[in-house]
């Protein structure tokens, strides 16, 4: 009786240093950023050094957002200096540059093809990445490019206006 007590203390024993291994170990590795550090890995000395391919990639990311908010105002600045044009704002995402104008009093009235053509040119002679260009003199999208840019710079993302971007692209230009 005791040979067998201690057979079961023995495999009792094993049963409960297996489960209390098993129970212990991670099951997979999760985010290894401590959840109270807010900045980017990218800007962390040991980060750059150990994955510089992660930082190639994120690096970017983080600065096009700014650097496409001061190409769009670089646009909106070279149109408005076009004769024909009062004001103008301008919004980008991809390559296409979305351009609300507003026209100088001798020029009130419809957007005519050659002024587009012109708002076109500023755009793609300014940004040579801007592929595509829609432009309107329509007060109402004028005002809606020119709020969305406004909550842009202030920190609001893009992506936020996805729907209502699509909307004016395609009032713009309808499919």
């Amino acid at each position: 009786m005791t040979k067998n007590k201690r057979l079961l203390l023995f495999l009792v024993s094993v049963i409960l240093v297996i489960a209390i291994i098993v129970g212990c170990a991670p099951t997979e590795k999760r985010d290894e950023t401590p959840t109270k550090d807010t900045t980017p890995k990218d800007t962390t000395p040991e980060d750059t050094t150990k994955d510089r391919d992660t930082t190639k990639e994120e690096k970017p990311d983080t600065t096009t957002k700014d650097t496409r908010s001061e190409d769009a105002k670089k646009i909106a600045d070279k149109v408005e200096d076009l004769e024909e044009v009062d004001s103008a704002t301008c919004l980008i995402t991809d390559d296409t540059a979305m351009i609300g104008v507003q026209f100088s009093e001798q020029y009130k009235g419809e957007l005519t093809d050659e002024i587009k053509e012109k708002v076109e040119d500023v755009a793609k002679e300014t940004d040579k990445d801007i592929t595509k260009v829609v432009v309107t003199a329509d007060p109402d999208l004028y005002k809606r490019i020119e709020t969305i840019v406004k909550d842009i710079a202030e920190g609001k993302p893009l992506t936020g206006f996805k729907d209502e971007i699509d909307e004016i692209l395609n009032r713009i230009q309808p499919k």
